[in-house]
């Protein structure tokens, strides 16, 4: 997503992090499948480094995307009441229809993390297209009067 922000002319509006749920592979770059096919699309990862969640990451963010329903509940476990309404399914805020998890490539093949790719690409795309939508001032203002 990182990566899509100049096209959307973000870059300098949305901050991207990743981290996990587990601290197992906290420190560690990529996959090296994931790396190869991310270059082979134009984006830079060598430099991204694997780490835990932690509590000031449900502070700071004002939205955790959990890549499958699993993570999406671990989250909920981890947050507090007042934080939680930041924790959403990625298939669900990107509309993927069918596809309620990213599926995990590691066990697989190539095509595996190919076909990961171009749905986490696509979901990217998705939600940024809703992220970045132009808010109509007058409209806002007036469903604001109401309260």
């Amino acid at each position: 997503m990182r990566s899509l922000l100049p096209e959307y002319g973000m870059q300098r509006h949305i901050q991207i992090e990743s981290a996990g749920i587990e601290a197992c592979h906290a420190g560690e770059p990529p996959d090296p499948r994931t790396l190869r096919i991310a270059a082979g699309n134009g984006v830079r990862m060598e430099h991204q480094r694997a780490r835990q969640v932690t509590a000031d990451d449900f502070i700071r963010a004002d939205l955790l995307l959990g890549m499958d329903r699993g993570h999406v509940a671990a989250l909920r476990r981890l947050s507090r009441k007042e934080t939680a309404h930041k924790i959403i399914l990625f298939s669900e805020y990107a509309c993927l229809a069918g596809t309620p998890d990213v599926p995990d490539p590691y066990y697989g093949c190539e095509k595996d993390f190919i076909d990961v790719y171009k749905m986490i690409e696509l979901g990217c795309h998705q939600i940024l297209e809703i992220l970045c939508k132009p808010v109509d001032m007058d409209k806002k203002q007036g469903a604001l009067d109401k309260y």
